[in-house]
C-alpha cells in the first residue's frame, strides 16, 4: 500500500514524519511538503516531494497522488489546497482529512459573494467528499458535522508530541515560592492575550511570574502590542519566549511552571495541554471549547478560564488534589496507543 501524507513545515509534522519512519515501512510512506520550509529542516532532504505552489505545480501534484493508494491531508488551513482539491476531486475519495483543530471553522471574508463562492460551494463540496476523517478529539469532529452537516466516517487518532513524556524525566524539580503561570502557547491572536492579561492583572502584586511564548504565529505589530501590553500590567514579572526552543529546552519551561492558563475560544495547544497535565500542572482551558469536553470526558481534572476573574488568588494558586491527571494522560498518549491508532486509520 502507498499512503501520501500531504504536510507542511512544521514541528508536529517533523516529529510525525520521525515517528512513521520508525513504526512503519518506509517504502508504503511518501511525505509532498507545501509552503516555505526553514533551514535546518528534516524537509529539506531529496526524498520528500516538495511544491510551491498548488496552482502552478497542479500537474506533478496530481500525478503523484494518482499513484497512492491513500492521501492524508494533515490540516486544511491552506485556501489553494482547498481549490486544488475542488477541481481534482477524485482524490477525495481516497484522502482522509487529519484535523488540527482551527481549520475545521469557515474562513472569515470582507466580501460577502467571495464568503458564499468558497464556503458554500467550494469548501462544503470538499469537505463532504473526504473517504474519511480523522482527529484526536471527537467533538472537533461533531463540530465538523454541525457546520457542514456532513455523516462522513471518523477515525481517531493524534500526532507524538515534539515535547515527550521522557523529556520530563530529564528536567530538575525546582522547588520555588513564586507562582509561575503559562499564558499562551504562541502569539497567535488567537490565544486572546489581552484578554488573559486582564483576567490575571488583579494578581499582579502576588508572589507570581508569568511567561509568554511568543515565538510563532503572530505579526511584529501584534508581538509588540502583546509585550508592551503586558508589561505595562506586570512590569519586571513577566517573560516573553520570541525565540523558538529545541524540544528539550520547552520542557525544561513547561516543567517549572505551576499554572497554564489556555484562553482559546477553539481548540488549539494541545501538546502544551496534553505535556502539562502529564506533569500534574492545573490547567485552564475555557469551557465551551471542544477540548475542554474532551478532557472532560476523559475523567482528566481541567480548570475553566471562565472562573479566573472570579477566583481568589488562594483558589487561582491551589494544587489539584487527588488528580490522576498524570497516569490517564500517560495511559492514553503512550507511543503504543499512537502507533495503534495510525495502524487503524491506515488500513480503514
Amino acid at each position: 500500500m502507498k499512503i501520501v501524507h500531504v504536510v507542511f513545515d512544521s514541528n508536529y509534522t517533523r516529529t510525525f514524519y520521525a515517528f512513521i519512519r520508525k513504526n512503519f515501512p518506509a517504502c508504503e510512506h511518501d511525505f509532498l511538503v507545501y509552503g516555505s520550509v526553514p533551514e535546518g529542516s528534516v524537509f529539506l532532504g531529496k526524498e520528500f516531494y516538495k511544491i510551491t505552489s498548488f496552482k502552478k505545480d497542479s500537474k506533478k501534484i496530481r500525478l503523484i497522488l494518482s499513484k497512492a493508494d491513500k492521501v492524508i491531508f494533515h490540516g486544511m488551513f491552506s485556501e489553494s489546497l482547498n481549490l486544488f482539491l475542488f477541481t481534482h476531486r477524485a482524490i477525495l475519495k481516497k484522502a482522509v482529512w487529519m484535523i488540527w483543530g482551527a481549520d475545521i471553522y469557515p474562513k472569515i471574508y470582507n466580501s460577502r459573494i467571495k464568503y458564499f463562492v468558497f464556503e458554500k460551494i467550494i469548501r462544503t463540496d470538499i469537505v463532504r467528499s473526504f473517504q474519511s476523517i480523522s482527529a484526536l478529539v471527537p467533538q472537533d469532529y461533531e463540530k465538523l458535522k454541525e457546520i457542514y452537516r456532513i455523516n462522513t466516517p471518523y477515525i481517531q487518532a493524534f500526532y507524538p508530541n515534539p515535547v515527550d513524556f521522557e523529556m520530563f524525566n530529564k528536567c530538575e524539580s525546582l522547588t520555588d515560592s513564586t507562582l509561575t503561570v503559562l499564558c499562551g502557547n504562541s502569539a497567535d491572536p488567537a490565544n486572546n492575550h489581552l484578554q488573559m492579561f486582564d483576567m490575571l492583572e488583579r494578581f499582579r502584586n502576588e508572589n507570581i511570574k508569568i511567561i509568554c511564548p511568543l515565538s510563532y504565529g503572530g505579526s511584529k505589530d501584534y508581538i509588540q502590542k502583546i509585550i508592551e501590553y503586558g508589561r505595562s500590567i506586570f512590569g519586571g514579572n513577566i517573560e516573553f519566549l520570541q525565540k523558538f526552543m529545541p524540544a528539550a529546552e520547552y520542557a525544561k519551561v513547561l516543567a517549572k511552571c505551576d499554572i497554564a492558563v489556555m484562553n482559546h475560544s477553539i481548540q488549539e495547544a494541545l501538546g502544551n495541554i496534553i505535556a502539562l497535565l502529564y506533569l500534574g500542572k492545573k490547567v485552564f482551558i475555557r469551557s465551551q471549547t471542544t477540548s475542554f469536553r474532551f478532557f472532560n470526558s476523559m475523567g482528566v481534572q481541567i480548570s475553566s478560564a471562565d472562573e479566573i476573574s472570579f477566583m481568589s488568588f488562594k483558589n487561582f494558586s491551589s494544587v489539584l488534589h487527588d488528580s490522576q491527571n498524570s497516569s490517564l494522560i500517560y495511559s492514553f498518549f503512550s507511543e503504543s496507543n499512537c502507533i495503534q491508532m495510525w495502524k487503524n486509520l491506515f488500513s480503514k
